[in-house]
């Protein structure tokens, strides 16, 4: 237990005092959902809260670049998970807060802010990341003309020498009143300009690391600058991901198979060793890393699943490779990523839709949402999908005016998969079954919403159930009476899938087990404790 009044931090990675000062209230809070205290924070059935710093404007700063007064003495608060929302908020004489106002409501981040500060300049530094991009953001305050915006490409970043590059700086572009730019190539990011066209090409004919720099000015002399990495002498690896397939489906607490293959044109042969494996629990548009394996092939376990976790659950599978590089040459790495379903999708999670709106569920059965306002000809969609070892789909639904639900691959319009019909039911939620054909490969599945004729608000979906084995690994313990006896599956045997741990009680008889799976599983340890034998694999 621990006392919010003396906490202790004793961890051996401590670097500080173990003893720490008293647990004080939140200050600034809010919760999943809408806040009743600070509702600037909007309505996120996610959250996470960071506190940035707080800006301090000097009238002496020689900048063109810095905030300007009215944000003196301003804290910036930024949630993760939020749509990339970011807050100013104002304090009174006593350091209360006075009012919480957003800030660059319209930024359009791609990704969720990690951290900020204000640099020497004035300006704001932000990071921004997700589980498949990372950037560095540049936040100034302009009062007069803008910095034009450099955008720079590259055919290639990467290769063998000597390696043929074609760059393009053509969407590159003005924010001013100043729309004409010119070009300034620096390819080896040595400072000599080596091209003075929008779309120059080039050729490295030395192995090393190299910076190839653009930079653009308008018409007023304002310059913007964007690099790119270039390493000459080594390519990049190719890593595949061969099994399980990409948007498959899973069970919680049991075991997957997984095969990976890389290729490397100067690591080769490439070692497994060196291969990293690693499971993800995606939450949303985050994940959580479960289990990490260095193997060409193997096992991993999927993560209890947790009836209090709020939100799109999947996991995400990862196989990557970094490579030795060469002489003067640094290492590059491969990766590839692949997204495994679970069989229990809640339809609110939809990858993208027609016509339907989301509202609160009310199905005794639980769930968050449903999807509603549903017409003839409506759909939602989910993607990546793969129904390898899946036969039917079940629909959890209320039944208004009652319709057909047709899964078709890839569009609205594409290959008819199946069909599942939901009756009227006066609007009481009933589990409705239909079976469903694989086709081979990962897709878009598209759930389309018909009837005949054609009406209006047929029924709320709220969930949807994919059924099969999907690219579950089952684990059966047999037993028989002689070695090369019949074996027939042991109904007394207790398995702990995610322990990876079998337990069965003692016979009379000398019994003989073994493991049926779908992959050769064998037992590292055997024991008996009270009575019970105890198998691990």
């Amino acid at each position: 237990e621990f006392d919010p009044n003396a906490p202790v931090n004793n961890s051996p990675n401590n670097t500080g005092p173990n003893v720490l000062p008293p647990a004080r209230p939140a200050w600034i809070w809010y919760p999943y959902g809408l806040s009743a205290e600070f509702p600037e924070f909007g309505n996120y059935n996610s959250r996470t809260a960071f506190a940035g710093p707080v800006y301090h404007f000097d009238p002496n700063l020689n900048s063109s670049r810095k905030f300007p007064a009215y944000y003196d003495k301003t804290l910036f608060l930024f949630d993760m998970w939020r749509s990339g929302s970011m807050y100013e908020v104002k304090l009174d004489e006593q350091g209360a807060v006075l009012k919480i106002n957003p800030f660059l409501k319209n930024s359009g981040l791609d990704t969720g802010p990690l951290d900020m500060e204000f640099g020497p300049d004035g300006s704001l530094y932000l990071i921004e990341w997700s589980p498949s991009s990372r950037f560095l953001t540049h936040i100034e305050y302009v009062a007069g003309n803008y910095s034009p915006v450099a955008v720079a490409t590259a055919s290639t970043n990467c290769g063998s020498t000597p390696l043929a590059v074609q760059f393009s700086g053509a969407a590159s572009y003005a924010i001013s009143t100043n729309p004409a730019l010119t070009y300034a190539w620096s390819f080896r990011g040595n400072g000599i300009i080596d091209s003075t066209v929008a779309n120059p090409s080039y050729t490295y004919t030395q192995a090393g690391n190299y910076n190839a720099q653009l930079t653009v000015t308008d018409a007023k002399g304002n310059t913007g600058v964007a690099n790119l990495s270039m390493t000459v002498g080594n390519n990049r690896p190719v890593v595949t991901i061969q099994d399980p397939p990409n948007g498959a489906f899973f069970d919680w607490s049991q075991l997957i198979h997984y095969s990976i293959n890389v290729s490397d044109v100067e690591d080769n042969p490439v070692a497994c060793g060196e291969i990293l494996a690693e499971c993800w629990l995606g939450h949303n548009e985050h994940a959580h890393s479960q289990s990490q394996h260095h193997a060409c092939s193997g096992l991993f376990s999927a993560p209890n699943f947790d009836p209090s976790e709020i939100g799109n659950l999947f996991l995400r599978f990862d196989a990557s490779y970094n490579d030795h590089g060469a002489a003067g040459v640094s290492s590059l790495k491969g990766i590839s990523t692949y997204t495994l379903q679970p069989k229990h999708k809640q339809a609110e999670y939809f990858s993208s839709a027609s016509g339907v709106v989301r509202q609160a569920t009310s199905d005794p059965m639980g769930g968050f949402e449903d999807v509603a306002h549903i017409d003839h000809g409506d759909w939602i969609s989910f993607t990546p999908m793969n129904l390898t070892n899946i036969s039917a789909v079940g629909v959890r639904a209320a039944g208004l005016n009652g319709g057909t639900v047709e899964i078709r691959a890839d569009s609205p319009a594409g290959s008819l998969l199946g069909t599942i019909n939901i009756p009227a039911t006066g609007g009481d939620y009933t589990n409705s079954l239909g079976s469903v054909t694989n086709v081979g490969g990962t897709h878009e599945l598209f759930f389309v919403f018909v009837s005949t004729p054609s009406a209006s608000n047929l029924f709320l979906v709220n969930a949807i159930d994919f059924l099969g084995a999907g690219v579950t690994v089952p684990v059966i313990l047999q037993s028989a009476g002689a070695v090369n006896g019949s074996f027939s599956d042991d109904t007394a045997a207790v398995i702990d899938l995610e322990a990876h741990i079998i337990t069965v009680p003692m016979a009379d008889e000398r019994r003989f087990y073994r493991i049926r799976s779908t992959v050769p599983l064998h037992p590292t340890n055997v024991n008996v404790v009270n009575g019970k034998l105890v198998m691990s694999y």
